[in-house]
């Protein structure tokens, strides 16, 4: 009998538990929920990051491995920081609701947790290639 109700809890509960749609976070244009400085415009191979406060730019290249991971290696600053070029960070999308989802980054220096925001879709844009 006991069986019987955690097999009925565990069915109960997997009816409300929220599928991820990745699909619609793949491409658009995103803000930090944390730190407006920040948009974020990404098409299926690029991601460009443009600080509205100070200009400063990050283009990188986007390697999706999955509908929810995908892996971006920075190929361009325009600023004296440039010790970033080359830096590979993945990318695991770990929660999605309307218009926002969750986001668990890796880097080789560091790893963090942020909620992004879905501001614009970006279907229209032309995918730009990326410097070698």
């Amino acid at each position: 009998m006991k069986y019987f109700f955690l097999l009925l809890s565990l069915t109960i509960f997997s009816c409300f538990a929220q599928k991820k749609d990745c699909n619609k976070f793949k491409t658009g244009t995103f803000k930090y929920s944390d730190n407006d400085d920040w948009v974020v415009t990404r098409t299926d191979s690029t991601q460009i990051e443009v600080n509205k406060k100070n200009g400063r730019t990050l283009r990188s290249s986007i390697n999706w491995l999955s509908n929810c991971e995908y892996v971006a290696t920075v190929k361009d600053v325009n600023s004296s920081v440039n010790d970033i070029i080359g830096k590979v960070i993945k990318v695991n999308i770990t929660q999605t609701d309307k218009d926002t989802y969750i986001v668990y980054a890796t880097s080789d220096e560091e790893s963090y947790k942020v909620k992004m925001i879905k501001i614009k879709n970006t279907k229209n844009l032309p995918n730009k290639k990326m410097p070698e």
